[in-house]
């Protein structure tokens, strides 16, 4: 899997492997992702902030006289409703935006060559089929049992 850092900080080297490859953009779409990945930072960034407001109220309640520790424990139950909502939204957006991680493909080194020019390698190599062979050659099981049979590729004639 990509990581999501390449992606967002090389969205440009990602979208031309994409492209080399002939994907559908339905199924590697590169956008979609950023758009997730961002809205996902950023309810990410609000949790976080509301986590902390929370905690920090938190632990000043038990100093607080009565009136003030009510006010306290009202704001306190608030930031919970609010980030019982906001983490619902992040779990969505983070598994739509994994979905489509998952989906995204690995980059081409430089030196692979288009999609349309490996389908011409590929249908050259179509008529090739594997042949197995038990020679004296064959390397031998750790076990210390049955020789391993090799595997080479022959072209069919």
């Amino acid at each position: 899997m990509l990581d999501i850092w390449i992606i967002r900080e090389q969205p440009d080297l990602v979208r031309r492997s994409i492209e080399q490859r002939n994907l559908n953009p339905e199924h590697a779409d590169l956008d979609r992702l950023l758009q997730l990945d961002g809205e996902w930072r950023k309810v990410q960034g609000r949790v976080d902030e509301l986590r902390g407001q929370r905690n920090a109220i938190s632990a000043t309640i038990k100093k607080l006289a009565a009136e003030e520790r009510e006010r306290a424990v009202a704001e306190v139950r608030a930031l919970k409703q609010e980030l019982g909502e906001l983490e619902q939204r992040l779990e969505v957006v983070r598994e739509e935006r994994d979905g489509l991680l998952r989906r995204m493909p690995n980059l081409l080194a430089e030196d692979v060559r288009a999609a349309a020019a490996t389908r011409t390698m590929r249908r050259s190599l179509a008529g090739a089929r594997p042949r197995t062979s038990t020679s004296s050659r064959a390397t031998t099981s750790s076990s210390g049992g049955s020789p391993i049979p090799s595997i080479s590729i022959a072209r069919r004639r």
